[in-house]
Order: structure tokens, then sequence, then C-alpha cells
């Protein structure tokens, strides 16, 4: 789709909790390449997600929708099409609207290869959090044969048991994002690296800086994610380095 050649366009993100980086990457990079489009943040709750989505798929000026928590596994059932990825993960993030025909990807893998050189096929490793970003680093590091692989959750009823020694451990909660709070009271034992996949340096930075532990943040992951995403709606590749040089400024 060349964007270039289309009036004002209209990209928006579903979430429960809307935040304001996606605005302001989108928006400065649809002017950086003199694309004619906006990309709005709206927010939305689970028993508005189906015909929020529905309405905006059905407005002949959407060309976008990027989905965020809790509604990931949601929208893989309203989408028309699903790439690859996100059948595989049951996930989507990135939705494309031609016409009001709706394919689904999932470009979160990418952030997650963009991380992944973090950890070694060795570590313990701990995933705070079962929702769709929990499996699928789940389900990636156990395909990829990382074998001492455990998900902490309420819904696992292992919550409790979160601050098991580990080497590694991912932040998939929303805490940090929605609160800007730690999902740990400590830093477990044998700690020597934190990937956290909130935005925001919550308490769990403050943490990990008191600990002398490698802090990674979801910035990093976003970078890659946004790239791909970024390609998908405008046919453009940008690296992440040109989004690292605009995060930095």
């Amino acid at each position: 789709m060349n964007l270039n050649t289309l009036i004002m366009k209209q990209f928006y993100s579903l979430s429960q909790y809307p935040g304001k980086t996606g605005t302001y990457y989108y928006n400065l990079f649809f002017n950086k390449f003199g694309i004619d489009a906006t990309y709005t943040a709206l927010g939305c709750q689970p028993h508005e997600f189906n015909d929020t989505f529905n309405r905006l798929v059905n407005d002949t000026d959407t060309c976008g929708i990027s989905v965020s928590m809790p509604y990931k596994n949601t929208v893989t059932h309203l989408c028309n099409e699903l790439d690859k990825q996100a059948h595989l993960y049951n996930s989507c993030n990135t939705v494309t609207v031609n016409n009001g025909h709706t394919v689904g990807y999932n470009c979160d893998i990418y952030g997650l290869l963009g991380i992944i050189s973090e950890i070694s096929v060795d570590d313990k490793i701990s995933i705070l959090g079962d929702g769709s970003m929990g499996q699928m680093f789940y389900r990636y590091l156990n395909d990829n044969k990382y074998f001492d692989v455990t998900v902490y959750s309420r819904k696992n009823n292992n919550w409790h048991d979160r601050h098991e020694p580990a080497n590694v451990i991912i932040n998939c909660t929303s805490l940090g994002t929605s609160e800007l709070v730690s999902p740990l009271m400590l830093i477990p034992a044998g700690t020597s690296c934190i990937i956290d996949l909130a935005l925001n340096k919550s308490v769990l930075y403050e943490q990990c800086l008191a600990s002398h532990v490698k802090y990674i943040t979801g910035t990093n992951f976003y970078a890659h994610q946004f790239v791909k995403q970024f390609e998908i709606y405008t046919g453009i590749k940008i690296t992440v380095e040109q989004f690292n040089e605009v995060a930095i400024k």
C-alpha cells in the first residue's frame, strides 16, 4: 500500500490503558516520510472491544489498528486472515485494513527476536505473567530448546513462587506499564539480567540498579516491534538504529 497517494488515512491503537508512545513515534515518522496519515491511541474496556474494533474496520479511512493488552488473543478471532506468526502464537498486535478486509500480524515476535541474544539456552528463566506475551515467550523458548523455563502467574497458582532463583527474569505483566510498581518484592538470588517489557522505568528498574543486575528496558523490545509494524503499515523499511536516533532525541 502506497500511503503517499492516500488522503489523511487513519491508524489507531486499541488498549485498555492507552499510552502516548505509539502516537509519538508514528506521527513523527509519518511526518518524516511525508505520509498524510495520523495515529491515534484509543482506550477501550473489554466489553467494548469487539464493537469498537468493528466500527474502526468499517470506517473507510482506517488503514491499520494496533492492538495492546489484553486484546491480542481476542482480535485473532475477528480478523479475516492471520499471518503465520499470529496463527502460531494465537496473538495479534497489528491489523491492516483494506476496504473492510482485515489481516492480523504478530509483530511482537520481532521484539522477542531483537532481545533474545540476552538469554542463553543454559539459563534458568522465569517468565512473569501468562498473558499473550508470556505465552509467546514461553512457547518460543521451549520450541528453541531453552529447557529450564517457568511461567509464574496467579492463574497458574504459582505466583507466590516467583522469587525462586533464576538467571534471567522476563516481566510480561502489566506491572510497570499500567501501574508503576514492581512484580517482585526482591531480586531472586543468581539473577544476572531482567528483561522488562514495560516502557516506563518503574520500581523494578530501581531494584536492578540497587542489586547491580542488568536491566533491559521495554524500549529495546518495542523498537524491533515498531520497525516491523511500520513496514507492514506503510511499506517503508526503517532500521532500529533510525528508531533509536529518534528515541535518544
